[in-house]
């Protein structure tokens, strides 16, 4: 790799900003699909999220020069800029939808029957309701857990929080989804 390490976790290293442009391929490649899920994750618009990545990606190329391998994980860095590009997004689109899973029929496999397909879509959709009524910090939680496949640590990291209370959050978060699911009543 080119002024790049990997180190066990997958996580990229930076070395140097000499080779930075050389190796950017390398972290486009290697941190892609997980920006783009939880952007999309995050967004109710594949195309938004895709503008969204790109911008994310913009960004990380001309702030690498601010990154410091000894301080955070690059992964971490990373998705601090997204979570910043997704409220940049909604600060001008002055909304607070933060997730919107219509996309995820798109990934039901197509080998189920009609009925059940139908049933799994209203069950997603049930489940957006029930996310959306969860708080921002939750929400965002929920979102690098889920789409962008982060460890309770990475998301400590990333979002300021102990690696407990991450894990409270994840728990009590899908505690009341569950409920919510199953009839009962979220309270905010």
């Amino acid at each position: 790799m080119n002024g790049l390490s990997t180190v066990d976790t997958n996580d990229v290293v930076w070395k140097g900003t000499a080779t930075v442009h050389e190796s950017f391929d390398e972290v486009y490649n290697q941190y892609f699909s997980a920006v783009y899920r939880f952007m999309r994750y995050r967004v109710d618009n594949a195309e938004i999220a895709e503008e969204l990545t790109s911008c994310l990606f913009e960004k990380v190329l001309r702030g690498l020069s601010t990154y410091r391998p000894g301080k955070i994980p690059f992964s971490v860095w990373l998705f601090r800029i997204a979570r910043n590009v997704i409220n940049d997004y909604y600060r001008q689109k002055k909304r607070r939808v933060l997730l919107c899973m219509d996309s995820l029929p798109e990934m039901v496999s197509n080998d189920a029957e009609p009925a059940e397909r139908v049933m799994e879509e209203e069950t997603l959709m049930e489940l957006n309701k029930a996310i959306q009524r969860l708080g921002q910090r939750e929400q965002e939680v929920l979102a690098l857990k889920f789409a962008g496949r982060f460890t309770n640590r990475e998301i400590a990291r990333t979002m300021r929080l102990s690696e407990n209370h991450v894990g409270v959050i994840i728990y009590r978060s899908i505690h009341r989804l569950q409920t919510e699911l199953k009839g009962g009543e979220l309270h905010g």
